[in-house]
């Protein structure tokens, strides 16, 4: 059995708010912070899809850099929305 959640995702939007227009922007400055920050290719991969798996180490290096938070960046629906498979 899996669960699908309605995820809505804006790290794209809130990579505009704070002013960062690419990837390599957004790598670069989580680096600063952390050197061993998420890979290139994997932060390219979820710049406008939800990751099926995220680490809270990320997550938090994301509203740091983006001065932002959780639920700016994603928020889940209302349980009801939850599909059972």
């Amino acid at each position: 059995m899996s669960l699908r959640y309605p995820v809505t995702w804006r790290l794209r939007q809130c990579m505009q708010a704070a002013g960062i227009s690419s990837v390599s922007e957004l790598h670069e400055k989580m680096r600063n912070l952390d050197t061993d920050t998420v890979k290139y290719a994997q932060l390219a991969r979820m710049i406008d899809s939800p990751p099926a798996r995220l680490n809270l180490k990320t997550l938090t290096l994301l509203t740091v850099v983006l001065g932002c938070r959780v639920s700016d960046i994603l928020d889940v629906g209302p349980d009801t929305q939850l599909e059972r498979s």
